[in-house]
């Protein structure tokens, strides 16, 4: 039983050098980053110094309009070399929807909705790009271009078997 001890310490010890060694080849960033992950939490970027928050929506902006930029260049090509196939299709099903909600300023040049993206990918601008056009793509699909105009989705959105899924 005493040697099964000092295996099971020895083991454990072991581990903890492995962990030891891996927090020392760390960042302090990313060993923050780390702790935040393994709790399920993402203070870093809730409590991030405003120049550093500003800095993130200056980028979060600009990703935006070279989005739109691309867009309309891509409809531009697009629209002089007509493709019949489903991919084509789908793809500007995709891109007109982004052309869309990049068009609405209700979205692109609201700091609150902006912040919201930003810091849930902690200030990385393009996944927070990505991000929101994935959730203004299923906003829109879900309640039309009208709920574009609006930060939140209303009661009034919804139909009435959406209200009566809800009571």
């Amino acid at each position: 039983a005493t040697q099964s001890r000092a295996a099971a310490r020895s083991q454990r010890e072991q581990w903890e050098e492995v962990v030891a060694n891996d927090l020392r080849q760390m960042t302090a960033y990313e060993r923050i980053e780390m702790d935040q992950d393994v709790r399920g939490k993402n203070r870093l970027a809730a409590c991030a110094p405003q120049f550093t928050l500003s800095l993130a929506l200056k980028n979060i902006q600009r990703e935006l309009r070279t989005r739109r930029r691309e867009l309309e260049m891509n409809t531009a090509a697009s629209s002089s070399s007509e493709s019949g196939s489903y991919d084509s299709s789908a793809a500007l099903a995709t891109d007109a929807m982004h052309r869309l909600i990049l068009n609405q300023r209700e979205v692109v040049e609201n700091t609150d909705i902006l912040v919201r993206f930003v810091r849930a990918d902690r200030l990385d601008a393009t996944k927070a790009a990505n991000r929101l056009l994935e959730y203004y793509s299923m906003v829109v699909d879900l309640f039309g271009e009208v709920a574009l105009r609006r930060a939140r989705i209303l009661l009034d959105d919804l139909d009435l078997q959406q209200k009566k899924i809800l009571e």
